[in-house]
C-alpha cells in the first residue's frame, strides 16, 4: 500500500495552462518509496510516464482540459493495483512558477493566467519569514517573466506570491537562496586535550573565500567525537536547521543532502518546497481560500534586513524599483 499525493505547483492545478505537479511516495509505515508510473486521463489512455527522483518526490507537467480529471497508475513496485485521482482542476486562476532552481544571480519567475483573468490588476510579493519586503502591481497576462535579482538576498527560504486585486484568486511558490560562497572557520583553542568540565578558551576566525575577517553572530556546538563518525542522517545539523527545517512543515528526509555537493541535491530541495504548500483554491464566493500553518512556527533563526534592489518586468520592459 502506497500513500501517493499530488501537490501542484503555484498551489493549485488549473485548466488549459501549463501545470508543473509534485507527487510524493510513501509507503505504510509512512517512509519515502521509490517508484515509477503514468498519468492517465479519464478514458485510460496514457498522457506521459514518470519516476520519482529521489526519496519519493518527483514531478511531472500537465495541461489539463476543462472539467476533465487524470488519473495516476503505478507500474513499479509491481502489486499497487490502486488508481490515485490528480486534484481537481479549476477553470479560472493564475499560477506562479520558477523556471530554473540553479542559478546563482537571477531567478526566472513565470506568470500565467487563464483567460477571465487577464487585464486584471494584480500584486506580485516576496516575502522572508511572513515580512513583505517587496512588491508591485501589474496587469495580468496570458504568460509574464520576471527576472529575480538575488544577489542582495540573504541565504533561506523566500515566499513568491500573486494575488489579484479581487482577492478571489492567488498563487505561491517557495524557493531557497543557496550561499553564494562557503565561510572558511578555524577555531584555535588554549589547550589540546581538557578534563571533564574544564573551563575551554579559544579563538574563532571566520573569513570570506578572498581571506577578508567576517563580522556577525556564530552558534557553536559540541559533540561526542565518537557519535560524529556515524551521523544520523534525519538529524539535522545547524545549517538545515536554521535555514530549511525551521521555515518548512512537516518531516524532510535526509534535510543535510539539499547543502550537500551531490549532483541530485539542488533539484531535490527544490521538490521540497514544492511539497510544502498546500492547495490554494479558487473559487466564485469573492474569498482566497488558503490551507496555510495552522499553527505556529517557531523559528531557530529570524533574521530581518532592509533589501533594495530591482526588478526588471521583461513583459513590460519596464525595471521596476522596490
Amino acid at each position: 500500500e502506497i500513500d501517493l499525493q499530488f501537490f501542484p505547483e503555484g498551489g493549485s492545478l488549473i485548466s488549459t495552462l501549463k501545470n508543473n505537479v509534485a507527487f510524493k511516495a510513501i509507503d505504510k509505515q509512512g517512509l519515502p518509496i521509490a517508484i515509477k508510473g503514468r498519468l492517465i486521463d479519464q478514458s485510460g489512455a496514457t498522457l506521459a510516464s514518470t519516476e520519482s527522483y529521489y526519496k519519493g518526490m518527483g514531478q511531472f507537467k500537465l495541461s489539463p482540459a476543462p472539467d476533465q480529471e487524470y488519473f495516476f497508475q503505478i507500474d513499479e513496485p509491481e502489486g499497487i493495483d490502486s488508481i490515485y485521482k490528480l486534484p481537481t482542476a479549476y477553470n479560472s486562476g493564475t499560477i506562479i512558477s520558477v523556471d530554473s532552481v540553479d542559478v546563482s544571480d537571477v531567478l526566472s519567475v513565470l506568470f500565467q493566467s487563464t483567460s477571465d483573468l487577464q487585464g486584471q490588476k494584480a500584486t506580485f510579493q516576496l516575502k522572508k519569514n511572513d515580512q513583505v519586503i517587496g512588491e508591485f502591481g501589474f496587469g495580468l497576462k496570458q504568460q509574464q517573466i520576471v527576472q529575480l535579482p538575488l544577489e542582495k538576498l540573504s541565504i533561506g527560504v523566500y515566499t513568491l506570491k500573486v494575488v489579484n486585486e479581487a482577492l478571489t484568486h492567488q498563487s505561491e511558490r517557495l524557493f531557497f537562496v543557496k550561499p553564494r560562497e562557503q565561510l572558511n572557520i578555524s577555531i584555535q583553542t588554549n589547550k589540546a586535550a581538557y578534563k571533564a568540565r574544564e573551563k575551554v578558551e579559544g579563538q574563532l576566525s571566520v573569513k570570506d573565500s578572498k581571506g577578508n575577517p567576517i563580522a556577525g553572530d556564530f552558534s557553536i556546538a559540541a559533540i561526542y567525537k565518537t557519535r560524529s563518525l556515524i551521523p544520523n542522517s534525519e538529524q539535522p545539523n545547524l545549517m538545515a536547521q536554521i535555514l530549511l527545517k525551521s521555515d518548512l512543515r512537516g518531516h524532510i528526509p535526509t534535510p543535510n543532502f539539499y547543502f550537500s555537493q551531490d549532483e541530485k541535491a539542488i533539484q531535490a530541495l527544490n521538490l521540497v518546497l514544492l511539497l510544502d504548500l498546500a492547495d490554494f483554491a479558487s473559487f466564485s464566493t469573492g474569498f482566497c481560500k488558503s490551507f496555510l500553518l495552522a499553527f505556529t512556527m517557531i523559528y531557530a533563526c529570524v533574521m530581518t534586513q532592509k533589501i533594495q534592489f530591482f526588478l526588471n518586468f521583461i513583459a513590460n520592459k519596464i525595471p521596476i524599483k522596490f
